[in-house]
């Protein structure tokens, strides 16, 4: 378990080549994260095309270089698959965790970008993916080699548990 305190957000990125292999591999573990009702409500669209790479590098807007990673993975909630409302957004979180501690442990670096629930990177995401309505898109994971070693200490932090009552 010890990718649980390696895994990092990396912000600066060097391009290594992602086989489709472990693209694979990494998409297996997040359809095999726990969620709410066994709903499977997730779909991923893997980027691998530059211009679509650099218009949702643009849509975000953050300044740095994870545009220039080989791949990143959108996950997107497919609506159609919901059967009881207000657990995607955590059947999301189970699913990227799994996709983000699988890569680490195969030596990649990733980031999470967010998109929803940002009402102009929804659109925008929509529209460079294609998506059709009952899609959102939610995050977009860029995979790649990190720069810099950009861990931190493990975190616990006593103050913010709370036995048997507040």
């Amino acid at each position: 378990m010890r990718v649980i305190f390696e895994r990092t957000s990396v912000r600066d990125f060097d391009w290594i080549e992602v086989p489709n292999s472990h693209v694979d591999y990494l998409i297996k573990t997040a359809m095999n994260a726990p969620n709410s009702g066994h709903q499977r409500p997730w779909e991923f669209i893997v980027v691998r095309d530059r211009k679509v790479m650099d218009e949702l590098t643009k849509m975000h807007g953050y300044e740095n270089n994870y545009g220039i990673v080989d791949v990143a993975i959108v996950v997107c909630i497919n609506q159609e698959r919901i059967k009881w409302d207000g657990y995607w957004q955590m059947n999301t979180g189970t699913a990227v965790e799994n996709m983000m501690l699988s890569a680490t442990d195969l030596g990649y670096a990733t980031l999470w970008l967010e998109i929803f629930p940002v009402e102009r990177k929804v659109n925008e995401a929509r529209a460079i993916l294609n998506l059709p309505d009952h899609v959102i898109p939610m995050m977009m994971m860029p995979i790649g080699e990190a720069v810099h070693d950009e861990r931190r200490e493990p975190c616990f932090l006593k103050d913010q548990i709370h036995y048997n009552q507040w």
